[in-house]
């Protein structure tokens, strides 16, 4: 019942609606991208809603208040929670160098007309091909200090 699954949720959620009220109102070029950012918004927003709502009427009924606790205490093993903390550092700062670049390199290749959708569907998932091996790397590397 961690409240920053509800905030992730509820702000998430306002950003779709933001870019759903941008698309609706604003006639530019960007249109597909704020609807599909209006889409991914409410989509993954209301579901991040609706997990923590799932989870909190789980762990609140008082049969399962104790179990709660014991899982809340077999959390603090320290070691775990360093490497869990180190391993997504070094992928989310891993995460924004490539995503900086490929801002640039998109924007580049959109100003000169020269790429069409199916690149960027091939390095999106090449992009997440490489978050989820690198996390998995890293992890095992400081698993091994």
């Amino acid at each position: 019942m961690k409240k920053n699954k509800l905030i992730a949720g509820i702000l998430i959620s306002l950003a779709g609606i933001a870019s759903l009220i941008a698309a609706l109102v604003f006639d530019t070029k960007l249109d597909s991208m704020l609807f599909t950012a209006a889409g991914f918004g409410l989509t993954y927003g209301f579901l991040t809603l609706r997990e923590y709502r799932r989870e909190y009427s789980y762990w609140s009924l008082p049969e399962n208040r104790e179990r709660y606790q014991e899982m809340l205490e077999a959390e603090k093993d320290e070691r775990k929670l360093r490497l869990k903390e180190k391993t997504g550092r070094y992928v989310y700062n891993l995460g924004l160098l490539i995503l900086c670049g490929s801002i640039i390199v998109f924007i580049a290749l959109d100003r000169l007309e020269i790429m069409d959708a199916k690149p960027l569907n091939i390095y999106l998932c090449a992009f997440l091909i490489v978050q989820i091996i690198a996390e998995e790397v890293i992890f095992r590397y400081l698993s091994k200090k």
